[in-house]
């Protein structure tokens, strides 16, 4: 496995990622989030689509839930009545599909530095 840079080229648009992984063998390219954030840019994720935007000077739209970047993950503000009941459960497995299947090692660090309020201290 080798860790570089890529360029992905679109028309007269450019975005470069960093800390990119060449795993031999996977058959589809994998993209985190916070990795075309670090680059500038902007996503757009719609029901059935996803858009990279450059130069972003006005969006409009009703804001429903907020979040903020820590570290490479975003957390939004969820509320904290759903948070309550559900770390009721201490199951790594239950919390990693809540959690949108984030690998196993992140929900331990995730949990160890009290990232999410109300998420139990998981095995």
């Amino acid at each position: 496995m080798k860790e570089g840079t890529v360029k992905i080229n679109a028309g007269n648009n450019e975005v470069q990622l960093s800390d990119v992984y060449h795993v031999p063998g996977l058959k589809k390219n994998v993209i985190y989030v916070s990795q075309i954030t670090s680059s500038g840019k902007h996503l757009l994720f719609g029901p059935n689509s996803v858009k990279i935007l450059n130069d972003v000077r006005n969006i409009v739209a009703d804001i429903i839930l907020e979040g903020k970047r820590k570290d490479s993950l975003f957390v939004l503000s969820a509320g904290e009545a759903y948070v309550k009941r559900t770390s009721q459960v201490d199951s790594p497995t239950l919390w990693h599909a809540r959690l949108g299947h984030v690998d196993y090692q992140m929900l331990q660090i995730i949990a160890s530095n009290k990232l999410i309020g109300g998420l139990p201290e998981l095995k």
